[in-house]
């Protein structure tokens, strides 16, 4: 069966037939729209959802439907699956939303959210509505109501959100009464009038006068029991004398819509039973699960006569059961049927929901039945669907199911596992690379060999902690391209380049070896197109060469990366990082005035985004410019906010704060703080193993020993930046040294050998 987009069900206005326009439930919900926020609240069958569409359907007000389930307790499925409602709603905007990928995840959801509506907002024709239906499918403690509360605060004029819920107003929202943004519309508003009975009623059947009323009188208004009340053809003699007692509940319901199973034929009921287990479907997929032929006629005649299920027309025409019908039928399919006979159903279900693009319920499907092998299929299949989406946390609650023993010997599960929680725990990342290396390795599989080693590249920068651990994956990507080996694909190749030049420009940083790896990532970078991968990777070049000193190679590669930036949209990821290279750029070469506009700039859309990764870098740079420019108490300010900004673990952050406040205390001549912070630095970094940043708190360190007359030691850790400096021949790092040892002997009263290293510094 040819794959259809299914999923977008969840994003589809349901549409039942002939319904009933209900003038006085519009005049009032219109009177509630004048706040951002509607709750509708009532019990199932209650009408909420059969009065938002039909007000939509009668006012075609533009909209989003968004029906709630389980999944959308995970934000970034919710974040998902709302972009894509908006794609459908507004298909000529080119602008997309952005998705809550691992790159806004460090900050939290919050920024991220009210950007993301606010954007959503500014997209969309006035007026519109927001319905998010079946509320209550979320746990009451979730997420998504903390920022569905952030959504309302920044709702502008013109739009409004609605929700439709079994539950009424949650204590979340209640900050919201306070300020005049939420209506709420409860169950003895949605409670038919006598009038409203009978039309809803006569549409359907001809009953008498005194019957309509003896209904009404019964169901007290409850749709859902006056639409099965009629449906079971009980004695009009009893309905007329209000012999039948109904009142609102699931059991009430359950007993009348078995009185109406019960009159079908079983090859109808066991149809209805074993659809049941598809949360939506097209004609063709309830054919496949059940060998029905005559499925079609079945879906139809239950639209026809309204009948607790809804049609959407979509990209595909798609049926789904009312939520409390549906329930009912699978609570009476374990009467019906064997478990054995179930567990089949649901996995030819999963099945079938999988192709058609229900993957969050195919996986659960799949849990419930515990088939772990198909759930290890579908995970393999989908995970960098999921990774793109950003929506590796639902990703990780799937892998975190499925048993042990299958687990250990799958080794892409474990490394879908260590990808996910790479951006909030990249020890345990790093554990999950090192495994599937040696399972790879075992296996003979080149792709996950270097798959592994570059993601473990990343988890060792991420974790900033110890630089050394690079040393093994280095000798293992020499390994892998000097085999005769091939690389599987052009883009893994593309990762494998950069991940060296990453790792080398940290750890080994020498010539020939990083030049000739820097001019490989160049060679590739320039050939690609997507700017969000090709920015970074030369950036990361660029680096190099402001280390060294070659400050004309570094501009001839980010002046056109600036031009880029300007024409092309990309990420703000990809912006706060070329924002932090092009701030130290100008910090190395003095120039401070620059730093600081492009530092600024760079943590303007960092705290607007919430994208968050580059910011302490950002900060510290902004930092720098301004001990440059001499404004230390405003550098301090900065400091102190970077220092919020990262985690003590963090050991080159934690380095480079100490550094710059060493400098700091320097300008203002406490050498006792200056000594204090810049040992911390020091011991750091010669801890970390990060050559390049060693070598430039070692030129900082011998400064401040001097001065404190610590003649020695300060000369010893000039000695050693000096080497390092000639190793990498930075020519940076070699005329810092110079620079300062001039000092040292024209303090010492050797104007020869001062002016001779000032000649050999310049």
């Amino acid at each position: 069966m040819a794959k259809k987009p299914l999923h977008i069900t969840k994003i589809t206005r349901p549409v039942l037939r002939d319904v009933l326009y209900r003038q006085r439930l519009f005049d009032l919900l219109e009177g509630k729209l004048k706040k951002p926020l509607v709750w509708v609240s009532g019990p199932a069958g209650s009408g909420k959802t059969t009065l938002l569409s039909s007000y939509i359907e009668y006012k075609n007000i533009p909209h989003i439907w968004y029906n709630c389930d389980p999944s959308d307790s995970d934000i970034a499925t919710f974040f998902y699956y709302m972009a894509e409602a908006l794609r459908i709603t507004s298909p000529r905007k080119k602008k997309r939303l952005p998705l809550y990928t691992q790159e806004y995840q460090a900050a939290g959801p919050e920024v991220f959210c009210r950007t993301f509506f606010e954007e959503l907002y500014r997209t969309v024709r006035k007026p519109f509505l927001i319905v998010l239906d079946n509320h209550q499918e979320l746990p009451e403690d979730s997420d998504l109501n903390i920022l569905l509360k952030e959504a309302v605060e920044c709702c502008p004029e013109g739009v409004n959100l609605v929700v439709l819920s079994r539950q009424e107003l949650l204590p979340v929202f209640t900050p919201l009464r306070l300020t005049s943004k939420v209506s709420t519309i409860k169950w003895n508003d949605l409670l038919a009038s006598e009038d409203e009975t009978r039309a809803i009623i006569t549409r359907r059947m001809s009953l008498s006068e005194d019957t309509i009323k003896g209904v009404h009188n019964i169901t007290c208004g409850w749709i859902a029991g006056a639409v099965l009340l009629t449906e079971t053809s009980v004695d009009e003699e009893d309905l007329k004398k209000g012999h039948i007692q109904c009142r609102q509940s699931d059991e009430v319901f359950s007993y009348f819509v078995s009185e109406v199973i019960s009159k079908t034929d079983r090859a109808t009921r066991d149809f209805l039973v074993v659809t049941s287990f598809l949360p939506a479907m097209t004609v063709q997929m309830a054919e496949a699960l059940t060998g029905e032929t005559a499925a079609r006629q079945i879906l139809d005649g239950l639209y026809l006569r309204n009948l607790f299920i809804y049609r959407h027309a979509s990209e595909v025409e798609s049926y789904e059961y009312h939520p409390l019908f549906r329930e009912f039928l699978q609570s009476f399919a374990v009467s019906a049927f064997p478990m054995e006979k179930i567990h089949s159903i649901q996995t030819d279900a999963a099945e079938l929901l999988e192709i058609s693009g229900k993957t969050e319920d195919a996986a659960e499907l799949y849990i419930k039945t515990g088939n772990w092998n198909k759930l290890t299929d579908l995970i393999l299949k989908h995970a960098e669907s999921f990774f793109k989406q950003g929506r590796n946390m639902a990703l990780e609650g799937y892998i975190s199911r499925i048993p042990e023993n299958i687990l250990n010997r799958t080794p892409y599960l474990i490394f879908y596992l260590g990808l996910c929680k790479l951006s909030y725990n990249p020890p345990e990342s790093l554990r999950c690379f090192e495994k599937t290396y040696r399972m790879f390795r075992k296996e003979g599989n080149m792709q996950g060999m270097l798959q592994s080693i570059c993601s473990a590249v990343d988890s060792i920068l991420y974790i900033q902690a110890d630089f050394h651990l690079l040393d093994r994956w280095i000798r293992l990507l020499r390994q892998a391209f000097n085999s005769q080996v091939r690389c599987p694909s052009a883009e893994l190749q593309c990762r494998a380049i950069a991940s060296m030049h990453s790792a080398l420009i940290i750890r080994r940083p020498y010539p020939p070896e990083i030049t000739r790896w820097a001019n490989n990532v160049l060679a590739i970078s320039r050939n690609i197109e997507d700017p969000d991968v090709r920015i970074p990777a030369e950036v990361d070049v660029s680096f190099y060469y402001q280390w060294t000193g070659r400050f004309a190679e570094a501009e001839e590669i980010l002046e056109p990366l600036r031009g880029l930036i300007r024409r092309k949209k990309v990420s703000p990821l990809t912006y706060t990082t070329f924002k932090a290279f092009d701030a130290m750029n100008h910090l190395l070469k003095g120039m401070h005035d620059r730093c600081i506009s492009s530092a600024e700039e760079g943590i303007k859309m960092a705290k607007k985004t919430g994208s968050i990764t580059m910011l302490f870098h950002l900060l510290s740079h902004l930092a720098a410019g301004y001990i440059g420019k001499g404004q230390l108490e405003k550098a301090e300010e900065l400091l102190h906010e970077a220092s919020l900004c990262t985690l003590d673990s963090q050991i080159m952050n934690v380095a480079y704060y100490h550094y710059l406040r060493a400098w700091i205390y320097m300008l203002r001549k406490d050498l006792i703080s200056a000594t204090e912070h810049i040992t911390i630095a020091l011991h750091l970094v010669v801890k970390l193993g990060f050559p390049f940043l060693e070598a430039i708190i070692r030129v900082a360190a011998a400064q401040i020993f001097f001065e404190t007359g610590h003649i020695a030691e300060a000369k010893k850790n000039l000695v050693a930046a000096l080497k390092t400096g000639r190793k990498m021949k930075s020519y940076l790092i070699e005329y810092s040294v110079h620079m300062v040892q001039a000092y040292f002997e024209f303090k010492e009263n050797n104007s020869k050998e001062g002016y001779r290293l000032l000649k050999k510094a310049l």
